[in-house]
């Protein structure tokens, strides 16, 4: 394992509005005005230059994930008062790139989270192209349809790039290594970019952090105060080690890891078997870490302190199976984890945050047949995954992915609709938006505002 520390200079704080009048007064307003802006844009990772009117609302991004060469597209949908779904007009949007291939159709190993992620602003998304190696930055219209931005989609900064995270005007990949179209000898990585004025992607020097071949990093995390970022290995235990480590960095100011105290962390071992943790979510007002253990049916609970560094405090039982993907309301309150091998979504008490309760299972519509997934153990041939809330809360969407081999089942890559009652449990009204993609196509990710 290898970490670079190299650092970048920090531009000054022209953001301050008492250095920004000192400079007006200074006669210089007309040659610091334009570096101003630019800076102020830098802070949310979008740029102002070219963003006319009102930031798009009520909008819902999925990835096809497509894996025919250059058709890796995003489907655009608006979200209607009831939480349905419409289709917006040039839906799907071309993101310049290639998803993922996996012509077998089996589960894993390109499990990941946040493929798909939209700035603070509304007005840029940022997507993986999983088999060309390369992110795609695309403006978020008024009317929420997509444009790429000048010179996307850009390199990874590795192979097989699968989750993005984003820290002000810094953004952070996870490359996987593990296209099965594209054998390499690359290691998996975790590495930064600047995003610049003008939504440019400009990488970090001495920001790449290598991880073992086979340990399969699944998703960068960022902590709600922007300071930490997590990690978690998802294949290791099959690869390396019955317990895989979850990671944790802290992000320095010149926008490079250093891996937290005590990181790599690894799973508390258990009778009942090995981990695979996956989906990881933090608390919206806690220094709380919840994982989930996709073996083990369970969900770990985590404490972390400000400089990132780890403790584990108890897991928690799902009845669902596999539990992979995490989200909590915005109070917290409520967790709710997708679990792919019965296609469910399971909804959790957490009203104490350290020891949650599950209080429900709802079994997604359109889950299909069963298939045998290993020797002795059964699978729904579409299997819930990466998950979203609506802002105000009353609706959460589910991508479910076909997961099986068998050529005569064609359907399986849907978005659920669920709504939310007032005491957080779920129902599923209508039927599935069947998402069209080819039959050897995984969508992933979603993303609503």
């Amino acid at each position: 394992m290898t970490r670079s520390t190299t650092y970048r200079a920090t531009q000054p704080n022209l953001s301050s509005p008492a250095l920004a009048l000192q400079v007006f007064r200074s006669g210089f307003f007309l040659i610091f005005f334009p570096l101003l802006l630019a800076t102020l844009s830098a802070c949310t990772g979008s740029t102002s230059s070219d963003d006319s009117g009102e930031p798009a609302s009520q909008v819902l991004y999925v990835e096809s994930n497509n894996p025919t060469s250059g058709q890796n597209s995003i489907f655009a949908y608006r979200r209607n008062s009831d939480g349905t779904l419409t289709a917006i007009s040039g839906s799907p949007f071309l993101t310049g790139g290639t998803g993922h291939t996996n012509p077998t159709q089996k589960l894993g190993p390109n499990d990941l989270d946040q493929p798909i992620v939209v700035s603070p602003d509304k007005r840029r998304l940022y997507a993986v192209n999983a088999g060309s190696n390369s992110i795609a930055v695309m403006k978020i219209n008024s009317d929420g349809s997509l444009t790429p931005v000048a010179g996307s989609p850009f390199a990874s900064g590795g192979n097989n790039p699968v989750s993005i995270g984003l820290a002000d005007n810094r953004l952070y990949v996870v490359n996987k290594s593990e296209n099965g179209a594209d054998v390499t000898t690359t290691l998996p990585n975790y590495t930064a970019f600047t995003i610049e004025s003008d939504s440019k992607l400009t990488p970090i020097a001495g920001s790449t952090f290598e991880v073992r071949s086979g340990d399969s990093p699944s998703q960068a995390l960022i902590s709600k105060d922007k300071k930490i970022l997590f990690g978690a290995d998802f294949l290791a235990p099959a690869a390396i080690t019955a317990n895989p480590p979850i990671r944790s960095f802290t992000i320095n100011a010149s926008g490079t890891m250093t891996p937290a105290p005590g990181s790599p962390l690894n799973i508390n071992r258990s009778d009942t078997g090995k981990a695979g943790a996956l989906g990881l979510m933090v608390h919206p007002t806690q220094k709380i870490l919840y994982v989930g253990y996709t073996q083990r049916d369970q969900v770990g609970v985590y404490t972390y302190t400000d400089d990132g560094a780890l403790t584990y405090t108890t897991t928690t039982a799902v009845s669902g199976k596999a539990p992979c993907w995490i989200i909590t309301n915005s109070s917290g309150s409520r967790i709710y984890t997708t679990n792919t091998v019965d296609g469910s979504v399971s909804v959790l008490d957490a009203t104490n945050p350290l020891a949650p309760v599950e209080i429900q299972k709802l079994v997604l519509k359109e889950v299909g047949p069963l298939f045998e997934i290993m020797p002795g153990a059964m699978a729904v041939s579409s299997g819930a995954f990466q998950e979203a809330l609506s802002p105000d809360g009353k609706n959460i969407y589910v991508v479910s992915q076909r997961a099986t081999s068998d050529a005569s089942y064609t359907q399986g890559n849907y978005l659920h609709v669920l709504n939310v009652a007032s005491d957080g449990t779920l129902t599923e009204p209508g039927v599935p938006v069947v998402l069209a993609v080819p039959t050897t196509a995984r969508p992933h990710g979603v993303v609503t505002f």
